[in-house]
């Protein structure tokens, strides 16, 4: 029977990355791959877009990181801190080997609510 090879989980990965690095910083913000419940204003939502895999040892995951706050002006700080974090991950860590910006941030309102 072949080995059965499965990447490892791209956003769990970076989800245990961001908190650890925002408390560094000492951010006091929620972070995971689902949205929060209700009322919690200030969270980083990890979503994983897709990303090719080239071969079994090689997957590179497109990731997008939703920063709120309680005011977009906030957000957008809370945004920049975690581009920055993300930016130094490789340099901080043995099992990422690049990280590349695919675009900036970008304002993009709760399309349900209206809500920032």
């Amino acid at each position: 029977m072949a080995e059965v090879i499965v990447a490892p989980d791209a956003e769990g990965r970076a989800v245990v990355f961001l908190r650890a690095r925002l408390a560094l910083l000492g951010e006091s913000v929620r972070v995971g791959t689902k949205f929060p419940p209700a009322g919690a204003s200030r969270f980083v939502r990890v979503v994983r877009t897709g990303g090719p895999t080239r071969d079994i040892a090689y997957d590179s995951p497109r990731l997008v990181f939703i920063c709120t706050d309680e005011s977009t002006v906030k957000a957008e700080r809370l945004c920049a801190v975690v581009r920055g974090i993300v930016l130094t991950w490789a340099r901080l860590s043995d099992d990422v080997t690049r990280v590349q910006d695919a675009g900036d941030m970008a304002y993009v309102p709760d399309p349900d609510t209206g809500q920032d």
